[in-house]
């Protein structure tokens, strides 16, 4: 098997996949648990930034993609037909919607419900972007890729590395919970794609997807310690415990087995431009 040179296309689709995943998890936590989080808390400072951050990476690697960076211009020109120019959209409602969100959570004088009904809104405009970014896949011309499971992949993935990025930045169970079920559905839907079948056909293929099984395993495995923890020891998750290095470290794991699932993914039908 041979895994394509397609770092920006990975990379693009992972980096989108995380900064919604970690969107959606900090957004249910915050309103999970009000009371314990204020204004000036994690929740709503650094790691939505992070979020910002991440999309804007997104898009700066995108064009490296491209031939012509200077043709980006043109991306939203087909929407009634193209799904590419869709997703660009997406791209672009989201980290807009992302961005006055966050400056008016930082404004004096912005009533919370106003920005937490737009950050509700940029949640589910991220949702929608992930739909979007599997349709471009799930055509008849790539049979391989034409499955609902790829859409629950990329769904999938966005849940696993959002919740274990978030249990980083904020150590709840809960996170760590949903990340534990993530990877494992993960497994699940990867042994029953069909592109599985025509990767363990390939040479070098069974090795590379039996090491991805494996990431998703360990990081699976890191993720109950920190929750067998705090169940032994009756009490939650610290942000300064130990619990926080063990989900960084499954975010490392899980991180490098969505990597390599990605080239995977791309070794097994023809790579399309954004």
């Amino acid at each position: 098997m041979t895994i394509p040179h397609e770092w920006p296309l990975v990379l693009f689709t992972l980096s989108v996949q995380l900064a919604v995943g970690l969107h959606l998890a900090l957004l249910a936590t915050k309103s999970l648990n009000r009371a314990e989080h204020p204004a000036g808390s994690p929740v709503a400072g650094g790691p939505f930034l992070l979020v910002g951050v991440l999309m804007v990476a997104a898009l700066a690697v995108s064009l490296l993609h491209l031939g012509a960076p200077m043709s980006a211009v043109h991306a939203l020109s087909n929407l009634e037909d193209s799904w590419l120019s869709r997703e660009i959209l997406a791209v672009l409602v989201f980290l807009g919607l992302w961005g006055l969100s966050y400056w008016l959570r930082r404004r004096p004088g912005t009533p919370p419900w106003f920005a937490d009904a737009l950050a509700w809104a940029t949640a589910l405009t991220g949702i929608v972007l992930i739909w979007v970014m599997a349709r471009i896949y799930m055509i008849p011309a790539r049979p391989h890729w034409d499955h609902w499971l790829t859409a629950a992949g990329f769904f999938l993935t966005t849940l696993l590395l959002g919740a274990v990025a978030g249990a980083v930045f904020l150590a709840r169970p809960a996170l760590l919970a949903v990340g534990f079920a993530a990877s494992l559905a993960q497994i699940g839907a990867t042994l029953t794609h069909p592109m599985t079948g025509e990767i363990m056909r390939s040479p070098g293929g069974p090795p590379l997807f039996g090491l991805r099984i494996l990431l998703l395993l360990g990081g699976a495995s890191l993720l109950v310690i920190p929750l067998a923890r705090s169940s032994a020891l009756g009490k939650a998750p610290s942000r300064s415990g130990t619990e926080v290095r063990w989900a960084a470290g499954a975010l490392l794991l899980v991180g490098a087995s969505e990597v390599l699932g990605r080239m995977l993914f791309y070794a097994v039908g023809p790579v399309i431009p954004f």
